[in-house]
């Protein structure tokens, strides 16, 4: 994951965590964002573990369960998003 998705996916969290949904919504768009070009640019590849985090934040986001929606992004997805060797990034 780019230095830029790892930053606005932390932000993401935090805004989540701290109840500060419209921050949090701004920064969920940009982090989806980030993820689509990182798949259309080949720097992910297709994992039916990334999607199912995915599904299970977007029902995290519907139940407006906002720790639950910040807890999938910071120990379940990002783990999925970063290289498998550290000196990639």
């Amino acid at each position: 994951m780019s230095p830029s998705c790892r930053a606005t996916l932390e932000d993401c969290v935090r805004a989540l965590r701290t109840g500060r949904e419209g921050t949090a919504g701004r920064q969920l768009a940009i982090f989806v964002d980030c993820i689509q070009g990182a798949f259309s640019a080949g720097e992910l590849t297709a994992d039916p573990r990334i999607h199912s985090e995915l599904a299970r934040a977007l029902e995290c986001q519907k139940r407006h369960d906002l720790i639950g929606l910040a807890d999938i992004m910071e120990f379940e997805l990002a783990p999925l998003l970063e290289p498998d060797d550290p000196t990639e990034n």
